[in-house]
């Protein structure tokens, strides 16, 4: 799910069977001569990096599976919208939700899509998408509050079901309905009488 413009989502009907996960922590070796272990300093620590391969079916349904690739690869691409927050256009963070317990924010570094069945007029069917997500800076950390923060400390989600609204929410979550505007603009609603099943909004703490 895009947090940023073009907001959407990418529903994959089959979990993968396996993804994996790599971490790194940057440190330099200071100078020193006549030794044989030089001294090191801690730079920082690297965001996680996820690596998974997902399938697409939509043989049995008729579906043309690139429709979907193809919002994958608008995750990918730089808007102009995203703009005031870097001080250049930039492509969206992404979220990706896997189970109850896994929300991750991050960027999409690559992605790699094989077609292997087709429709009869020629429309893919099938595909393989292999993909690698960085993930982004913990900005709930630095004392902002932005949905690419989920599962951070005082974050959490909440995934929309059938007939609930904004004000509902806010009242379950919150303890006021009239915190709606707060999940609102936290969650860059620009209609936040739209809300659909299965949506995931971020909720955080009132300041």
């Amino acid at each position: 799910m895009a947090l940023d413009p073009p907001k959407g989502e990418v529903t994959f009907q089959y979990n993968p069977t396996k993804y994996s996960v790599s971490k790194s922590v940057e440190w330099t070796f200071q100078a020193r001569k006549g030794g044989d272990v030089p001294p090191v300093e801690f730079v920082q620590g690297q965001g996680r990096t996820v690596s998974l391969e997902l399938f697409l079916d939509g043989l049995e349904d008729n579906k043309d599976v690139s429709e979907s690739v193809k919002q994958l690869q608008n995750f990918m691409l730089v808007d102009e919208k995203n703009k005031k927050d870097a001080g250049k256009p930039r492509p969206p963070r992404v979220m990706l939700f896997w189970a109850k317990s896994t929300d991750f924010p991050a960027v999409i570094k690559t992605l790699n899509v094989t077609y292997n069945m087709f429709h009869p007029d020629g429309r893919p069917a099938r595909a393989t998408v292999s993909m690698t997500l960085q993930e982004v800076h913990d900005i709930a950390k630095s004392g902002k509050q932005n949905p690419s923060s989920f599962g951070s400390e005082g974050i959490r989600s909440h995934r929309v079901v059938a007939g609930e609204t904004l004000d509902i929410i806010a009242y379950n979550e919150l303890g006021s309905a009239s915190h709606w505007r707060y999940i609102a603009e936290l969650n860059n609603l620009d209609n936040p009488f739209d809300l659909r099943p299965g949506q995931q909004l971020a909720i955080a703490q009132l300041p």
